[in-house]
């Protein structure tokens, strides 16, 4: 930590090699979003849904081409989760979701029994074509209730979703910056537009990139980014304003004002930045379905906001306040120029 704050590293010197991971992520983003698009999950398409029943035996007579599965078996559950994978990728489809379940199978005497509910995205692709797929390739060809009819789930979010979410977004961001420029200076109102603003899309961008599903994750991703931005620029702008009123920086340029400051927060929040994303990695790695994208989501909002509060800020703020003819923070331009 002491050799970071001892470090003669310019933050602002080499910001023009910092926006070169943010320009390459936009470039990325804005060609996807304008040819494959967010990868939506069922809560914006929709989907479908269905069951298989995967413990044969003692129920009915088995054969070659029946194998009855315990799911609570690692190696038994991942080979159910390749045959399903295989047919709904033979027909351009992609699950959602693959979790165990119980199913009820009355001519069977079956109750309670093990089986994987399956959610899926559609395509349009016909429901009966694909399930005989599945049980053709499940070897169930006679015994079709093992797998249950293939149910439309409807979408959940509509467009007043959307409204609802960018309405949240632009409040927030002018609360922030209101909250900016009563309490430090005029020139937070500018930074921290264009903070959030580059933060936003860079987030956006990343999710284009990392096709991560985008259903309920797509507002708490957004919703995170605007806090962690809000957060840094807070931390930023009262860490100097009291490093000012000690005196530390009379008569030092905002170049250099700024790359201190970086310099000594850096290691601190490097520490913060590595226990959160050990938080959600294990979420994302642990539990399975809506709780794991979510996860992935803050992920990416916690990286895109530490790399630009660190890389990006410094130097938009330093500009800013270069070209200000007098500095609220105890030094006028005549005293930089010296």
């Amino acid at each position: 930590m002491n050799n970071m704050k001892n470090s003669k590293f310019s933050f602002t010197k080499n910001f023009l090699y910092f926006l070169i991971a943010p320009a390459l992520i936009l470039l990325v983003g804005i060609i996807l979003l304008s040819t494959v698009g967010f990868n939506l999950g069922t809560d914006f398409r929709g989907g479908v849904s269905f069951r298989v029943y995967a413990n044969y035996e003692n129920v009915i007579e088995t054969s070659d081409d029946i194998k009855s599965y315990d799911l609570n078996d690692k190696n038994d559950f991942n080979e159910v989760v390749d045959k399903i994978n295989y047919v709904l990728n033979s027909n351009g489809l992609k699950a959602v979701s693959i979790r165990k379940t119980t199913m009820n199978i009355a001519e069977y005497d079956v109750y309670n029994g093990q089986a994987v509910e399956v959610v899926y995205q559609n395509n349009g692709k016909a429901l009966l074509e694909v399930r005989d797929q599945v049980i053709d390739e499940f070897g169930y060809v006679g015994k079709d209730e093992a797998v249950t009819t293939f149910d439309t789930i409807q979408s959940s979010y509509t467009f007043n979703y959307v409204v609802a979410l960018v309405a949240a977004i632009v409040f927030g961001i002018i609360t922030l910056m209101l909250y900016l420029g009563f309490r430090f200076d005029k020139s937070a109102f500018l930074v921290s537009i264009m903070q959030v603003a580059l933060d936003i899309f860079l987030v956006l961008g990343a999710l284009l990139i990392t096709r991560v599903t985008i259903n309920l994750t797509f507002a708490v991703t957004l919703l995170t980014t605007l806090l962690l931005t809000a957060v840094n620029l807070i931390y930023f702008y009262t860490t100097m304003k009291s490093a000012i009123k000690q005196g530390k920086f009379e008569k030092v340029k905002p170049v250099e004002m700024a790359d201190t400051m970086t310099r000594e927060c850096l290691m601190k929040k490097i520490v913060v930045l590595f226990a959160l994303l050990a938080v959600f990695v294990l979420l994302a790695a642990l539990v399975p379905g809506g709780v794991r994208e979510v996860s992935l989501g803050i992920i990416i909002a916690l990286i895109v906001t530490f790399y630009s509060s660190e890389c990006i800020m410094p130097s938009l703020w330093a500009t800013i306040n270069s070209v200000k003819k007098k500095k609220k923070y105890g030094y006028q331009q005549k005293d930089v120029a010296k």
